[in-house]
């Protein structure tokens, strides 16, 4: 009896699994794109529970990240290696987020793309909540540095994410009035 439950058990599954198949995959699905697993990522989407899944999805593969940003202006160029521990792999110049600019910026696909999502669903949102305008230009320090973690003591004796491009040192933003705003006081 209890050997039959199981079996009910599993073959329930596999058709409720079948048929998720056949609802994300089929082309007259109800499911939105932004709602579809079986879709990959699109920063004109809003953001919701797929977003995290799809965005790591799509920067752990070149093409995949690129297509992602249909409005970046981002180019495909040849790894760098700086030693063991420092390069850019896969490498693209970013140089700017949908109608915003970004000073050219040499980093990963994966660094750019999620500067995308943000520029798109985080700062441009802020930016007119805040000022009543648009972001038209971010500027930045740089995203590769082969160096090591700073501390107050100097070297933190591990690589910096900047080591291999995955990181980007935001500095100020620019809005659509050419007012400048900095991130640093002074």
């Amino acid at each position: 009896m209890r050997l039959l439950g199981v079996s009910t058990i599993l073959a329930s599954g596999v058709v409720v699994g079948a048929f998720g198949y056949v609802a994300m995959t089929h082309p007259d699905t109800p499911l939105p794109p932004a709602w579809n697993p079986s879709v990959l990522l699109s920063i004109s989407e809003s953001p919701n529970l797929l977003t995290g899944w799809k965005l790591r999805r799509a920067a752990a593969d070149v093409e995949t990240s690129l297509a992602a940003m249909p409005d970046a202006e981002t180019k495909l160029l040849p790894p760098i290696s700086d030693g063991p521990n420092c390069g850019i792999d896969p490498r693209v110049s970013h140089s700017s987020v949908g109608s915003t600019a970004i000073a050219p910026v040499e980093t990963t696909c994966a660094v750019a793309l999620r500067l995308a999502m943000w520029e798109r669903h985080t700062l441009q949102p802020a930016a007119v909540r805040i000022f009543g305008e648009n972001v038209t230009r971010i500027e930045h320090f740089s995203s590769y540095s082969c160096r090591e973690i700073r501390t107050e003591d100097g070297s933190g004796g591990r690589m910096s994410l900047h080591a291999t491009a995955k990181a980007i040192d935001i500095n100020s933003f620019e809005l659509t009035s050419g007012r400048r705003l900095s991130i640093f006081a002074g």
